[in-house]
């Protein structure tokens, strides 16, 4: 089983931050979509892409994660600036 350990120090300790430009602007809302998006993106990466693990790991199914990863329109095939 995979645990949150097994993730690097960089997420673990919070790494996914957002720019006042990101929210700037923004409701809470958009805020949080923000925020989600981007610590879905790192976790996809770090983890090779495995929807398995990315899913067991953030306690939701697979195909509740595939639904967030077509919401946000994130690509395997490029990595988002950080």
């Amino acid at each position: 089983m995979l645990k949150k350990s097994d993730l690097s120090e960089k997420i673990k300790a919070g790494g996914v931050k957002l720019k006042l430009e990101e929210i700037k602007d923004k409701t809470l809302k958009g805020v949080i979509e923000s925020y989600e998006r981007k610590l879905l993106t790192d976790i996809l990466f770090e983890l090779r892409w495995n929807k398995t693990k990315v899913a067991e790991l953030l306690g939701i199914s697979r195909q509740a994660l595939n639904k967030k990863i077509d919401k946000y329109g994130i690509d395997r095939r490029k990595r988002r600036k950080k």
